[in-house]
């Protein structure tokens, strides 16, 4: 119906470029919020600094683990705010040194697909010390697999967010930290800024 404006908060990074060149070509006003997509054609971007949650869950890791060890990692797709969000992990742990990155998973933001992947992390790296999870579903998924069938492991498990479920994990031992935005006030900015 040809809004005025559009609030994008985009789940991948590449795939919404081309329909908000064209949101815009047709004079509509584009903000993105949270996760911005790969174009320059939005008025702004309001967002979390997601490298530097990125870093927080890295600094989190390397007090958890001071020695380092076999870390995985769990995305939520190609979104920026995922991408960022390893970034600065990976910065913090490369600059420590004594991590070794055994891969990245993407669970495409579905929690059963970060149960599948964390019981194949535990089973393929049996020295593994660590995940960190960029995004809650991520965290709630390896969370329930860990609670259910390795809480003996003493995994470290990092992650983002803020729901009561990692609140309660948190409590429980099972994760042993989040990084906490505050998405509230990134909806808030972008109806002020619109």
């Amino acid at each position: 119906d040809k809004p005025d404006v559009i609030i994008l908060a985009a789940s991948d990074y590449n795939a919404m470029a081309e329909r908000a060149e064209k949101a815009v070509a047709a004079g509509i006003k584009l903000l993105t919020m949270d996760s911005d997509v790969n174009t320059d054609v939005q008025s702004c971007y309001i967002a979390s600094d997601n490298v530097e949650i990125g870093r927080a869950m890295g600094r989190l890791m390397v007090q958890r683990l001071p020695e380092g060890g076999e870390i995985g990692i769990l995305i939520h797709g190609n979104s920026s705010s995922a991408n960022d969000r390893v970034r600065g992990t990976l910065e913090v742990l490369e600059q420590t040194g004594g991590f070794t990155v055994v891969g990245t998973y993407d669970c495409n933001d579905d929690r059963n697909r970060a149960r599948i992947f964390t019981a194949q992390l535990l089973r393929e790296h049996p020295d593994l010390a660590g995940i960190v999870c960029v995004n809650e579903v991520c965290n709630i998924g390896a969370a329930d697999y860990i609670a259910a069938y390795a809480a003996d492991r003493n995994i470290q498990l990092i992650g983002c967010d803020s729901s009561k479920t990692q609140v309660r994990y948190l409590e429980q031992g099972i994760i042993q930290g989040i990084v906490i935005q505050q998405p509230f006030n990134m909806g808030y900015m972008s109806v002020k800024s619109a």
